[in-house]
């Protein structure tokens, strides 16, 4: 059997150097990458900032590090990452193993959830997992990554605790898992919606590429679902939920600007622009004036483009009263022929 080949640059690995990647294009610390660099990987880190730093002060285009290509075959490559817990390593698993850990993690999951539904649905709650898992595998994430997907609401929405699932599957999937999880009041029930969304949103911008992955791919679900149900049921979908509808504008909003690096990175960005094309489906509003304008409202922001050789979305104050309402899809395609010439 031929010996697997993992690419390295100075002892550091394909999957290590994509972290430092992400991390120098979005701009982000050494410190927010996890785990901590090493002294010839923090090397490498700063070298990268001052090239980065070099180019901008030259005033050319931003720089952009593209992500390492792994060069030998899928079926070889190693995603496993060493956990924190030294108890479960799924590094030294057995391959036919591994599968049968997801498995494991989907059973739990199934049992935890059984009895519960979709908010406001009669659709079974394990769904909802099954689909981050789905988003998540579809971006080659870690298994460990993968499992604390499957398993991201079972601490706060069930009677799981910290301990079985760092017995079942180790300290990094429990970390995964608790960075995901809403703080509850004293008496163990959900305190103010606000208050909790703030803290949600604080806990996520601090965390590493891991969490964000969980987080994007859980945003991702409940907004597949919301635009869904909003197709059938419109306006009468707010009523499901502890916040009106301007909160959750806000609150999906400030995610999508917190998961910006998630856009360089080439297994996440088509994850990162769907979540933004279903924010716009429920959230923005489109308006045109026929052949000459498009205007997109989020709450008091309001943007227009003209149909003109600059072609650049611009700040405005109002849509005009003459402006008529129409559907993201629309906008989007009048956008096309005007960028590109091509309307029929």
């Amino acid at each position: 059997m031929e010996e697997k080949r993992v690419k390295t640059f100075y002892d550091i690995t394909a999957r290590r150097w994509n972290d430092i990647i992400n991390a120098v294009n979005s701009r982000r610390s050494a410190d927010s990458i996890e785990p901590p660099l090493e002294e010839h990987e923090l090397a490498e880190f700063r070298k990268m900032e001052a090239e980065k730093a070099e180019a901008e002060r030259d005033g050319g285009c931003p720089l952009i590090f593209d992500n390492v290509e792994y060069d030998y075959d899928d079926s070889e490559l190693d995603i496993y990452r060493t956990p924190v817990s030294s108890g479960i390593n799924y590094n030294d698993m057995d391959r036919q193993d591994l599968p049968m850990k997801l498995h494991e993690a989907i059973r739990f999951a199934e049992e935890k959830h059984r009895t519960q539904k979709r908010k406001g649905t009669d659709i079974a709650y394990i769904i909802h997992p099954m689909e981050v898992l789905q988003i998540l595998m579809g971006e080659r994430c870690s298994i460990e990554v993968a499992i604390a997907g499957v398993l991201h609401d079972v601490l706060e929405d069930t009677d799981a605790d910290a301990d079985e699932i760092r017995a079942r599957f180790g300290e990094h999937v429990l970390s995964l898992v608790q960075a995901h999880t809403e703080k509850k009041n004293g008496e163990g029930q959900k305190r103010p919606w606000r208050i909790r969304k703030e803290e949600d949103l604080e806990r996520m911008k601090a965390s590493g590429f891991e969490v964000k992955q969980i987080v994007m791919a859980d945003s991702i679900s409940n907004l597949r679902s919301m635009v869904y149900d909003y197709s059938a049921i419109g306006d009468e979908l707010w009523g499901r939920f502890n916040a009106a509808k301007s909160d959750i504008a806000w609150y999906y909003n400030e995610k999508i600007d917190a998961f910006e690096e998630m856009q360089y990175n080439e297994n996440t960005r088509d994850d990162y622009w769907e979540l933004n094309s279903l924010f716009k489906h429920l959230f923005v509003e489109y308006y045109v004036i026929e052949d000459s304008a498009i205007y997109q409202k989020f709450g008091s922001e309001i943007h227009m483009l003209r149909n003109d050789e600059d072609m650049e979305w611009k700040e405005t104050e109002a849509v005009p009263e003459n402006a008529v309402p129409v559907s993201k899809v629309d906008a989007e395609h009048l956008e096309d022929c005007w960028r590109f010439r091509r309307c029929r």
